[in-house]
């Protein structure tokens, strides 16, 4: 049996514990450093255990050392901007979101040469109709270990650009758009989803806003890709342009799944998938979920297992299983070279 003394004890260790809790806010008007305590409302610097609302003011609020919080908003109507630069260590054990607060407010949430790490779910973009949301990677790491939410609940657009360095999205689904557009646009860097979840890269799919990923440069790897499935009859349009770069997909048959508005654009970018794919590939061409309207390098390929001429005869997309990478199905499509060109060329040689 508790006696009295214990359970007083036991009272206070709970009150200590609640009070330790804070919500905290930057103040100051123009930007400045996280580390400096008189920016916030509360005169001290957040916690690991407080939430942290970069909402009251715009400017940029630079992380440039260790620091951590629970919660984190990002949003206003002047533009409120949070950069992780080199040096800096910004940790979240709970949920961030960016583009959530103010009538049109904006939230950046901006990575160059430091280290963020989200223990849950990150969301580029929240409620309203005329906010937005963005996350750019420009250097250094970004690890998430929930859910990652491009495009809001509502109608707001959330987008997310990685020109370099490596994002890591180690557990549940990495989602372009949800009622709200979402854009990830990939101009360099990495993009690994190494999530446990069945097919976790999800673009406009369980969603009903237009999903788009840009890859123009770097690298995505993913043990699945899920377009267009699951959504209601008001659905958007899913869309991957390979301008460039490289989508590696890792799983099995299922890995890549294509709903009616789903379509996948070469240009001078590869698909790369896991395994003899050379079947479901066929099946999606043939359906019309793949197009390739140019190529890349007008080079024509030693080998190759399948090849498709496109309807305006400009280009040729082809597939070939182990030869061009031991162990996968190599997708990519090659310009067509004018009949006048070919001319040149074989006059030249002679």
């Amino acid at each position: 049996m508790m006696n009295c003394s214990m359970f007083s004890y036991l009272c206070i260790a709970v009150v200590a514990t609640m009070s330790c809790r804070a919500e905290l806010g930057w103040t100051r008007i123009g930007g400045g450093r996280w580390n400096d305590f008189a920016g916030w409302d509360a005169k001290q610097v957040p916690s690991a255990v407080d939430s942290v609302f970069h909402t009251r003011c715009g400017g940029e609020l630079v992380v440039d050392a260790p620091a951590s919080m629970h919660d984190l908003s990002i949003s206003h109507n002047d533009t409120a901007v949070l950069r992780v630069v080199e040096g800096g260590h910004l940790s979240a054990a709970g949920t961030v979101e960016v583009g959530n607060a103010g009538v049109n407010g904006v939230g950046r949430l901006q990575v160059d040469g430091g280290d963020l790490r989200i223990s849950g779910d990150l969301e580029v973009a929240k409620f309203g109709n005329a906010r937005q949301g963005f996350g750019v990677l420009n250097s250094g790491r970004v690890t998430v270990a929930g859910k990652t939410y491009l495009g809001s609940c509502n109608r707001a657009p959330g987008t997310v650009s990685i020109n370099g360095g490596t994002w890591v999205q180690e557990g549940g689904t990495f989602n372009v758009a949800r009622v709200g557009d979402g854009t990830l646009n990939m101009n360099g860097g990495t993009l690994h989803i190494s999530s446990p979840e069945r097919n976790p890269l999800r673009i406009g799919s369980y969603a009903t806003g237009n999903a788009i990923i840009n890859l123009n440069a770097g690298e995505i790897y993913t043990p699945g890709v899920m377009m267009n499935i699951g959504d209601s009859e008001d659905e958007g349009v899913s869309t991957i342009n390979l301008n460039g770069g490289l989508l590696q997909i890792e799983g099995d048959s299922e890995a890549l799944r294509m709903g009616d508005k789903a379509q996948i654009m070469f240009g001078a970018g590869v698909l790369r998938w896991k395994g003899d794919r050379i079947q479901e590939l066929t099946v999606l061409i043939e359906e019309g979920r793949v197009s390739w309207p140019a190529g890349g390098a007008s080079k024509q390929p030693e080998c190759w297992d399948a090849s498709w001429l496109n309807a305006d005869g400009t280009a040729l997309l082809y597939v070939d299983f182990n030869t061009v990478n031991a162990g996968y199905t190599t997708v990519w499509a090659c310009a067509v070279l004018p009949p006048e060109t070919l001319g040149l060329i074989i006059a030249s040689v002679d």
